[in-house]
């Protein structure tokens, strides 16, 4: 290939090379102005979590109404293991029980914590749990309903109270004290909506 033929073949290259480029950039800067803008609705959302009092009072009344009786809407779980796992699980993050499993999310754990905690949906069925919490293996049985239901009451209010050493969660790893609160009116709220609560 001659110089002249080099020369041609580099300028019908050029237009090519420089689209791409603006390709890319335009993807960036979409993908950098999506983030921005889920940055700014997190911000602005008024999401419930148990560091709000009114959102705490609501939760509590929704367990007291709870009656042993209570038939799930999903799950095997009956009202009095779902308060016993709720209570366990909230006495994780108060660093009263331990948790030695960890459980891989299906995306990157920032990009999942960010989902589950943030996105303007109920939780999902079927999400999974530590053989530590997970009732009929190394949860805590159920014994008197009223006992374990206030023991769950006590528990929230010690969650809501705390503000350090937070151990990281099996799944999400690293959180905060605004993400556990955050997680703990979700998690509280999704066995709830389990028994129609």
């Amino acid at each position: 290939m001659g110089h002249e033929e080099v020369h041609q073949y580099t300028q019908a290259r050029q237009p090519i090379g420089a689209s791409a480029l603006h390709l890319a950039s335009g993807i960036w800067h979409l993908a950098s102005g999506i983030w921005h803008l889920a940055t700014a609705f997190t911000l602005l959302a008024v999401r419930p979590t148990i560091a709000n009092p009114a959102d705490l009072h609501a939760l509590k009344s929704r367990i007291a109404s709870l009656t042993p009786d209570a038939s799930p809407q999903w799950g095997d779980m009956t009202a009095a293991q779902a308060v016993c796992h709720m209570t366990d699980s909230l006495l994780y993050g108060l660093n009263r029980r331990t948790i030695c499993t960890r459980i891989k999310p299906p995306l990157p754990v920032g990009l999942y914590k960010w989902l589950a905690l943030n996105f303007p949906a109920k939780w999902p069925k079927g999400v999974p749990t530590t053989p530590e919490m997970k009732q009929g293996i190394g949860g805590t049985p159920p014994a008197d309903f009223q006992c374990d239901r206030d023991a769950l009451l006590q528990a929230l209010d010690a969650f809501a109270a705390n503000r350090e050493n937070w151990p990281p969660h099996p799944i999400f790893a690293g959180m905060t004290t605004r993400e556990w609160h955050r997680w703990a009116w979700l998690h509280t709220d999704h066995h709830l909506r389990q028994f129609g609560r």
